[in-house]
């Protein structure tokens, strides 16, 4: 009897302890990531400021703080690099054939890794660097979460290593975009998407907590700032934005072959070599911002609210360009930041530069470019139709337009891949 006692009481205990620990967690986490986010957005606009009133100042400097940025990877965690959302996939993937190896992801996970990745990402942007802060946001979440979970693992019900990591997911996305419903619906996603097992104690755990940001995020103003769309369009239209989500689809496709491609070929070279490629890209980078203008650098949010607040167009196909080109050079000379944001920025370039083409009002063509863009490289399409109306505040009866556009411009995408390695075993025959 009094064996049983005990046992009722230690697992009370632990359910105790897990609601404190929860709460506590999502309280620091959240107010961690805010700040982060806070920061970051401000040193980008100390960036501009920079570039547009010290130009001498900009040549020698800036450059040499990117090569900071990315040396700090380099030296400290060279997992940092990049928005490090790969890193979280590899971990579910590790966890699927070992759920309790620790260790392994941990060296994905880290929180040394996460530290690193926030300074990284800093330095960066007040560099003038073209990458966002949503990637590091989620790494964040992830890496505090699974590791300061796994710490306390012996005071808390048993939470599988996954679940803390879809909870990172969850906590991470919802305040990088102050949409807690779209990170709702990105777990969900990303839970069938991976097969989870642990989806019922996942989905419960994310869902109490994204209540708990939602409420305590519900002042806060939307992170693109646009008015309420009218979503009347006729058929032809309809078609000429589903012509506009491929192109967009054909444009991310080749960025991220640009990424892939050159971030392993700058990352592999050493010694002298990679100093004077890095300094080199890096001043390019400021040239371009000197150049073409100062709304080419950042993570783009300034930019796409700017342009949604102009009354007539703000974005120019050279302005698209540039950023597209900053976005590839500040990710593979291996700066910490994620492409999210600035993806969705270039979906408003892009959309905005070829407006002329199409017969529908330019705030709604410019989301729909945002859609284009971000639905293939998150990989997300449902998340992707969530979200954009999320942090634009728009009616959720756009999910009708929204979604078969998210849809077509996930799939074109994939069909791309698919081309290309039926290209790849056609060479090798």
């Amino acid at each position: 009897m009094t064996k049983k006692l005990g046992i009722t009481f230690l697992k009370n205990y632990k359910i105790v302890n897990t609601l404190i620990f929860l709460v506590s967690m999502n309280f620091f986490i959240g107010n961690f990531i805010h700040l982060f986010c806070e920061i970051f957005y401000e040193l980008g606009n100390m960036a501009k400021i920079l570039i547009s009133d010290y130009k001498i100042f900009s040549f020698l400097v800036l450059p040499i703080l990117l090569w900071m940025s990315t040396l700090c990877c380099r030296i400290f965690a060279k997992n940092a690099s990049g928005s490090n959302l790969d890193h979280i996939t590899q971990a579910i993937y590790i966890l699927k054939k070992n759920p309790e190896n620790f260790i392994n992801i941990n060296q994905l996970l880290g929180i040394r890794i996460a530290f690193v990745a926030i300074i990284s990402s800093l330095i960066a942007t007040f560099a003038g660097g073209s990458l966002g802060r949503e990637g590091i946001s989620i790494f964040i979440a992830v890496s505090f979460f699974v590791n300061i979970g796994y710490l306390f693992r012996n005071y808390l019900i048993k939470i599988a290593l996954e679940t803390w990591i879809y909870l990172g997911y969850a906590v991470g996305f919802a305040i990088a975009f102050l949409s807690p419903i779209s990170a709702m619906v990105y777990i969900c996603e990303k839970l069938i998407k991976n097969k989870s097992k642990n989806y019922l104690l996942t989905i419960f755990i994310c869902f109490s907590s994204l209540l708990m940001i939602a409420i305590g995020i519900k002042n806060f103003p939307a992170v693109y700032q646009v008015h309420n769309i009218n979503s009347r369009i006729s058929f032809s239209q309809f078609i000429s934005l589903v012509y506009l989500v491929i192109f967009c689809a054909i444009a991310v496709y080749l960025f991220r072959l640009l990424l892939n491609y050159f971030f392993k070929k700058i990352n592999s070279i050493v010694g002298i070599k990679w100093h004077l490629i890095v300094l080199t890209l890096a001043l390019i980078l400021i040239i371009i911002a000197e150049i073409v203008g100062i709304y080419v650098i950042g993570g783009g949010i300034k930019t796409v609210n700017q342009a949604f607040a102009a009354e007539n167009q703000f974005i120019y196909p050279q302005d698209f360009i540039a950023r597209y080109v900053t976005t590839i050079i500040t990710f593979v000379i291996g700066c910490a930041g994620g492409t999210v944001a600035p993806s969705i920025a270039m979906g408003a370039g892009l959309s905005s530069s070829f407006s002329g083409f199409f017969s529908v009002d330019l705030q709604f063509l410019m989301l729909i470019g945002m859609i284009g863009f971000l639905s293939p490289l998150l990989a997300t399409p449902v998340t992707t139709a969530f979200v954009i109306i999320e942090s634009t505040r728009q009616e959720y009866s756009l999910l009708i337009i929204f979604l078969p556009l998210s849809l077509i411009a996930f799939l074109s995408y994939w069909f791309f891949v698919f081309l290309e390695k039926k290209l790849l075993l056609i060479r090798k025959k």
